[in-house]
């Protein structure tokens, strides 16, 4: 319902103004789609108009946290515990912001400071306990992690993400096995489970209207929209990794994970006002439609690109979307990035992706059709786009960093950038599932994970072949 939410939101930003309440509500649901830029815009303006707000201060520094701006959330955060001390959001904050930053000691001490009937258990547990396994103290960890687990009051949601924290402190510790039962019970907890088929009769469908032939009979905007650079990956595919990496480079801003592909992916067929289901509809659509579907990007990238000659969108549904990008966005350029099947899936069945709306990774065998599908979409994608994308495997990327990113750097154009090679010295916070890895130096312990876990993953071996 998010389209509908950000319409009626629209609406009432454009009927009232000056509302600040309007604007909070709009801000909001912009930050639910990842348009964390305009988000901070209109919470920007609310700010004007009401000083000291702490409804706006809460939300902006939990923006400024997406847009990988810590010392600013930090700020807010201080602030707002400065002049409202019983408020219950900036403690917690704070600990977020240290643990983001890889500062673990101080997330433990500011967790410790927040007044017990202040803390919402299940954040506080979870956030607590995922400090303490960064900090190495798993005794303590499964203490905090267990109080959220076996508490009456904390959600399914909460529980889950308590127990893919034990698996990771449990995997930290080489119990292999007891990390695996830690990450079936985080998906025995969520109600929720969805099958591959909706994933198949949708790359069916693109492959049927998305060739390469197809696509040059199709309508496409008017003007070129070099700018954009897609990385496009399976979750946990290394996405963020090669995200920082590039972003280290003078010329090249981090979206992140923007929802403005959805957005225009939702909107063609009632722009086109087409009797057709989505990719059917893209035959409905005129050079205007692709004119202002390309606005709609433009405007969610906004100021984030001035002065950069690229930009970089990882979002995670792009692999759906890149037919209709070529035709409304000529021109961008996209990078096609491949993981080991058996490390790609079991990183996405021990980490949190299920508590965040991936329900297929709970079921190995769904998880392992989903990983062919949408690897068969993206060889779809290397044979019909143009520009051709470029291919990138994450393996070769963390034994050859070097000479994979002047391959990169080449094909987007860019001069060498030295700086690329110390990613992790990035001021930047990732806002994804990766933020706690992309900041420290290339590792190469993930490749082959997969082989302490061989005697779990049968489904997932027997659907890929192996």
């Amino acid at each position: 319902m998010v389209e509908l939410a950000l319409e009626q939101a629209q609406d009432a930003f454009e009927k009232r103004p000056k509302d600040v309440a309007a604007m909070i509500d709009l801000a909001r649901v912009c930050i639910e789609c990842r348009d964390f830029v305009e988000a901070q815009e209109y919470l920007d303006r609310a700010l004007i108009l009401s000083p000291g707000n702490p409804d706006i201060m809460a939300q902006m520094s939990l923006n400024c946290l997406s847009l990988g701006e810590s010392d600013r959330a930090m700020e807010l955060a201080r602030h707002l515990r400065a002049v409202n001390p019983a408020h219950p959001f900036p403690g917690m904050q704070v600990a977020q912001i240290h643990l983001k930053n890889n500062r673990y000691d101080q997330c433990i001490e500011a967790l410790t400071s927040v007044e017990p009937d202040l803390r919402n258990p299940d954040e506080w547990g979870v956030v607590m306990g995922t400090a303490l396994v960064a900090a190495k103290r798993h005794d303590e960890a499964e203490v905090a992690l267990r109080g959220v687990i076996d508490s009456s009051r904390t959600t399914p949601t909460g529980k889950a993400y308590a127990w893919f924290q034990l698996c990771k402190s449990l995997e930290m510790q080489k119990d292999y096995d007891g990390a695996w039962a830690a990450a079936a019970a985080a998906h025995a907890v969520l109600p929720r489970r969805i099958s591959a088929e909706k994933h198949r009769a949708d790359v069916d469908a693109l492959k049927e209207v998305m060739s390469r032939k197809a696509l040059a009979g199709w309508a496409r905007a008017t003007h070129n929209y070099e700018k954009v650079v897609f990385v496009v990956g399976m979750p946990r595919s290394g996405t963020s990794l090669l995200e920082q990496i590039l972003s280290m480079h003078p010329d090249v801003a981090n979206a992140g994970e923007l929802s403005a592909p959805s957005l225009m992916q939702r909107r063609l067929s009632k722009m086109t006002d087409s009797f057709l289901s989505w990719p059917y509809c893209i035959a409905d659509m005129q050079e205007r439609d692709a004119d202002r579907l390309q606005a709609i990007y433009a405007k969610a990238i906004g100021a984030l690109g001035e002065g950069k000659v690229r930009v970089t969108d990882k979002s995670l549904l792009l692999v759906y979307q890149m037919g209709l990008l070529t035709l409304t966005l000529p021109g961008a350029r996209s990078i096609m990035l491949h993981r080991n099947a058996l490390d790609n899936i079991v990183s996405c069945y021990t980490t949190h992706l299920a508590c965040l709306g991936h329900s297929y990774t709970s079921d190995l065998g769904t998880l392992a059709k989903v990983w062919k599908i949408r690897r068969e979409l993206q060889d779809f994608w290397m044979e019909n786009l143009d520009p051709a994308p470029i291919k990138l495997h994450y393996e070769q990327l963390v034994a050859n960093q070097e000479a994979e990113t002047r391959r990169l750097l080449e094909y987007l154009g860019l001069p060498w950038e030295q700086r690329c090679l110390e990613f992790y010295k990035s001021d930047r916070i990732a806002s994804t599932i990766s933020f706690d890895q992309v900041n420290k130096k290339m590792y190469t312990s993930s490749v082959e994970r997969w082989k302490r876990y061989e005697k779990h993953l049968g489904p997932a071996m027997e659907v890929l072949g192996l």
